[in-house]
């Protein structure tokens, strides 16, 4: 017994001296995830594996940024870079923002953000398509990449104190032509040029139209390139958010895929396609690319409709007298007028007479959009066959919520649960108040975005583009019709 005990008190004698020389596992990642928001499950290649430490991602040429979220053993520390910009807010909780240490391989100005507990989730966001290229460039922002695209990087590192792993996720976009580039743009009294979004001087295709209320409204106009002689079409009329007022016009399609969302799967069919469409979309601006001022001489509750004080950027706006609900103002007016000559064939839309179908005009808002949505549809509830109202600022009455179920038109509402911009309560008192007044259930379709899908404050603006890639949404808007 007494050589047993030696010999294991030997042995583990021994094991206690040569653990301390073994090397420590090199920190890894236990999960890295890259998302472009529109939940139809594109993500990176190869899959993910601790050991594999370069992936990329290929992303349409609207999606705003990625998501990146990546998980390792609790108490090591997580750092993301980015050659852009980093969101890290997620459910209001946002990591202190740091720039990089000496210690990190890349870029110094790069920004970069440190999880000390193992888990960390960012948005990894691209240049904005109205950033000055050439300045970012320059800068070392970003670069171009393979057929001249642009390539954003971020870099996910772990780290125990000591040794660090790096994983390198390289997100450019998907080849084709841009589908901005099948709108036509009117724009200014006059016509003329003006700047586009990456700053160069462009010939309009027309100039604004002028309303019966003397409201000058710019315009984007898709009509498909290979229209057939017997098409009749369904018209989408895509009012823009807030944001991107004074913006440059084209900014109006291509931010978060406003009108190229449709654009794209029409122009990709021919004739008789079951995606052809014709699209619409209001732009508000002044005509001085260099200032854009603010329009003044608007205000629906003062002075029976004028003031020379107020400031309306909106096409729709909220009742001062305490009221929910949402009115159009003059752009907005406008605007549906121009809708309307379109639909009907009419100046300045004489070489469409005949090919738009009455029956099937849809509407798609966000944001601000939606809030001009929300007034549309109560200043004419029997006028379209349906709509896409995604977090809208704007809240039905229930007077305007009833003439709205009357009016039959079918709506999908849709709202992400963490949005920072337009609560979510928005949707959901516009959703009960058609309930509450009898909405028919193959009117009415519901979709909220699960909480911890987008970060915290990028929410807004990625919750909206995800039904533009949901087949179900597209086949559901366009087999609307009036009366049907």
């Amino acid at each position: 017994m007494k050589k047993i005990r030696m010999a294991a008190w030997g042995i583990a004698l021994s094991l206690v001296f040569v653990f301390p020389t073994l090397a420590a596992a090199a920190p890894k990642l236990t999960s890295l995830a890259v998302d472009d928001g529109t939940l139809s499950g594109n993500t990176i290649t190869p899959k993910f594996d601790p050991n594999t430490h370069y992936y990329s991602i290929k992303v349409g040429e609207e999606i705003q940024g990625v998501k990146v979220a990546a998980t390792a053993v609790d108490g090591f520390e997580i750092n993301i870079a980015s050659s852009y910009e980093i969101d890290a807010r997620v459910n209001g909780d946002a990591p202190k923002r740091e720039k990089n240490g000496e210690w990190w391989p890349y870029a110094k100005d790069w920004p970069r953000i440190s999880f000390p507990k193992g888990t960390a989730t960012v948005q990894i966001i691209k240049p904005p398509l109205y950033a000055n290229s050439a300045g970012l460039e320059a800068a070392g922002r970003y670069s171009e990449g393979l057929n001249g695209k642009k390539v954003v990087f971020a870099y996910v590192s772990v780290t125990d104190g000591s040794d660090v792993a790096t994983y390198t996720i390289k997100v450019t976009v998907a080849d084709g032509v841009p589908s901005y580039r099948h709108f036509k743009n009117f724009t200014g009294k006059n016509g003329g040029s003006g700047r586009n979004t990456a700053g160069e001087t462009i010939a309009y295709d027309g100039p604004a139209y002028k309303a019966s209320n003397g409201t000058y409204i710019n315009y984007l106009l898709y009509v498909p390139s290979n229209l057939g002689t017997n098409e009749k079409l369904p018209v989408i009329l895509a009012p823009h958010g807030g944001g991107q007022t004074r913006q440059p016009p084209d900014m109006s399609i291509r931010r978060y895929q406003l009108g190229t969302a449709f654009s794209k799967r029409s122009e990709a069919q021919g004739p008789g396609g079951d995606r052809r469409c014709i699209v619409l979309t209001p732009h508000i601006t002044t005509y001085d690319f260099s200032a854009w001022p603010p329009v003044k001489g608007f205000n629906p509750d003062r002075n029976g409709g004028n003031d020379e004080n107020a400031v309306s950027y909106a096409m729709a706006i909220d009742p001062t007298d305490g009221k929910k609900g949402y009115t159009l103002t003059h752009f907005g007016v406008a605007s549906f007028e121009l809708l309307d000559k379109l639909v009907k064939g009419e100046a300045p839309f004489t070489d469409l007479a005949g090919k738009t179908d009455s029956s099937r005009v849809y509407l798609e808002g966000f944001s601000n959009g939606g809030g001009c949505g929300v007034a549309m549809l109560a200043a004419r509830p029997d006028y379209f066959a349906a709509a896409y109202i995604a977090a809208p600022a704007g809240i039905w009455n229930p007077d305007d919520a009833q003439k709205v179920v009357k009016g039959s038109t079918a709506i999908w509402a849709s709202h992400a649960y963490d949005d920072a911009t337009v609560d979510f309560h928005n949707t959901e008192i516009n959703v009960g108040l058609l309930k509450q007044n009898g909405i028919a259930a193959n009117k009415l379709r519901e979709e909220y975005i699960p909480s911890g899908t987008y970060t915290y404050s990028s929410a807004h603006f990625f919750g909206q583009i995800a039904p533009y890639y949901n087949e179900e949404f597209m086949s559901w808007l366009f087999a609307q019709r009036r009366g049907q």
